[in-house]
């Protein structure tokens, strides 16, 4: 057990270089829901907003709910890509209770964090996410 929460450290301190991603992601894709915990920590912790997202990123591969409550306040995040990586999670873990949080994001700043938004709300696709998509893009181009 020692040398898996190393090597998930390892891991997990890789992501704060975007060129590292995509083998840290596969390495801790590996671990599964070992990895959740440790994932939702730099998520929620981390200075460096690559780790941040790295996290986020990973967590919504994972897919374990346990995520869900981190992915949702990282919905908030200053960083574009960690807001965006996080509701590409939410959507893909098809997450009902961030359907009024996803739904502000539909008026970002930033063109794909509100398009990523839209298709989380179509992925959960219950009545109340696709009432919140209709009625915020009546008045906000999503895409």
């Amino acid at each position: 057990a020692e040398i898996r929460n190393a090597r998930i450290q390892s891991l997990l301190d890789s992501l704060d270089e975007p060129t590292n991603h995509s083998f840290a992601i596969y390495c801790l894709r590996e671990y599964g829901t070992q990895a959740v915990e440790p994932l939702i920590s730099v998520l929620r912790t981390d200075d460096d907003p690559d780790a941040r997202f790295g996290a986020a990123h990973t967590l919504g591969i994972i897919g374990d709910p346990a995520a869900i409550p981190a992915l949702i306040k990282a919905l908030d995040d200053p960083e574009p890509a960690v807001r965006y990586w996080a509701v590409d999670a939410l959507g893909k873990l098809r997450a009902e209770k961030a359907v009024d949080a996803i739904g502000k994001l539909l008026k970002d700043r930033h063109q794909g964090v509100r398009a990523q938004a839209a298709e989380a709300l179509r992925k959960i696709g219950t009545p109340q996410a696709i009432n919140t998509l209709g009625r915020k893009t009546r008045w906000w181009r999503v895409s």
